[in-house]
């Protein structure tokens, strides 16, 4: 099975339910961050740090915006991580709605860029899109709102 993840910027990457086992340390990844709550089990992924930050998969913005506190804690270990040289690899499921957020959070703290940008770099990068076709401006939305609160 070909894991199923894409480079975004240096040293993160964004992608579906990583395989079991140590595939994930030998392809090079230092950590991991599982977004899916149904996948928590951080004992499955030996020889890699395990960062886990469960939610829901529903993209309309007041279901992502609840489990945005936790996506927002594990987007900053992500920053911390990258700054590092630390090779990260963000994932759920299938590597559309909350990777796509996480991902999109850490991408917007470390490059400053809007949340548009952000996005639109994401789907550019990735073969499926932040937040899913079905909403794409899920994400820009997110982080819109997320930059005027801390331009407060």
């Amino acid at each position: 099975m070909k894991p199923d993840f894409d480079p975004i910027i240096e040293n993160l990457f964004q992608g579906a339910a990583p395989p079991y086992g140590e595939a994930v340390a030998k392809l090079g990844f230092d950590t991991l961050v599982l977004c899916a709550k149904e996948n928590q089990r951080e004992d499955l992924y030996p020889g890699v740090e395990v960062v886990l930050a469960p939610g829901d998969d529903d993209a309309r913005e007041h279901r992502m915006m609840r489990d945005m506190p936790t996506w927002e804690k594990a987007a900053q270990v992500v920053v911390e991580r990258v700054a590092a040289g630390k090779k990260v690899l963000v994932t759920c499921i299938a590597g559309l709605n909350r990777s796509g957020v996480v991902t999109a959070l850490a991408v917007h703290q470390i490059t400053g860029w809007s949340g548009e940008d952000v996005v639109e770099h994401i789907q550019a990068s990735r073969a499926w899109p932040c937040a899913t076709t079905r909403s794409p401006r899920t994400c820009a939305s997110c982080l819109r709102r997320l930059a005027t609160q801390a331009d407060q």
